[in-house]
């Protein structure tokens, strides 16, 4: 069983970002709460959700969690922003493997305690925040770069 003592943290490169991207795209997709599912076509949804994944990527942090021999290898990933007063957590996702081991929650506890605001909020994530008695403020007008607290 893996524990948190065998995995390490570092940022993300240039090398991670088709995957990170990849996995972005067809977890926040697949989940059946999520409107991208239920109201828009699948070929326009990652058509355009593609750039604005893109976007986020260039513009905020992502912080991989890797296996302490082998840090090309991604458990899992959390791209986030960090503003003055708050953070906007924009996604995170756990490859299916290496779900249950704690690593999203010792991701998202690797930032800063600020309020968190959430722009792709997901059953899973909402559950994940709650409980990590973290409050959940969803906040899609982050997507846009609208950062007003």
């Amino acid at each position: 069983m893996l524990n948190q003592t065998q995995f390490c943290y570092r940022k993300a490169t240039v090398n991670d970002a088709n995957f990170i991207l990849n996995s972005w795209l067809k977890s926040f997709a697949a989940h059946r709460e999520s409107i991208f599912k239920q109201y828009i076509s699948v070929e326009k949804y990652f058509k355009c959700h593609h750039s604005v994944i893109i976007n986020l990527l260039q513009e905020s942090d992502v912080l991989v969690a890797t296996p302490n021999d082998d840090t090309n290898l991604i458990y899992g990933w959390i791209c986030y922003k960090e503003l003055d007063n708050s953070l906007i957590l924009h996604y995170i996702d756990v490859k299916f493997a290496f779900r249950r081991f704690g690593i999203a929650t010792a991701l998202i506890n690797q930032l800063s305690h600020k309020p968190v605001s959430v722009s792709h909020l997901t059953g899973a994530g909402a559950a994940l925040l709650t409980n990590l008695n973290r409050p959940v403020l969803v906040d899609p007008y982050a997507i846009f770069g609208v950062y007003n607290g």
